[in-house]
């Protein structure tokens, strides 16, 4: 299931892929490693007990979150890996 942020987010994600489109493939090595580079030292700044602590019960906390982060960056960049060879990627990634 999509989450409504997503969804109502749409566009705005689909305006920055284009943008991305337009780059060179040094300029979004560039650009991923700048938002590696401030997430890291986010994630870095904050102490363990805190980066543990959930917000909510229904709610992920920070070390969750930078989990999701690391598997969701693994995922796409698998797939730009498969369409950047000029195919689709297995329906498995």
């Amino acid at each position: 299931m999509v989450s409504e942020d997503i969804t109502r987010r749409r566009d705005e994600y689909l305006r920055v892929m284009r943008a991305h489109g337009t780059k060179s493939p040094q300029e979004i090595v560039a650009s991923v490693a700048e938002t590696q580079g401030e997430l890291l030292a986010l994630f870095s700044s904050v102490p363990e007990s805190q980066a543990l602590r959930k917000p909510a019960p229904e709610e992920w906390c920070l070390h969750e979150l930078a989990l999701h982060a690391v598997f969701t960056e693994r995922l796409i960049a698998k797939l730009v890996h498969h369409v950047a060879r000029g195919g689709m990627p297995p329906r498995r990634i």
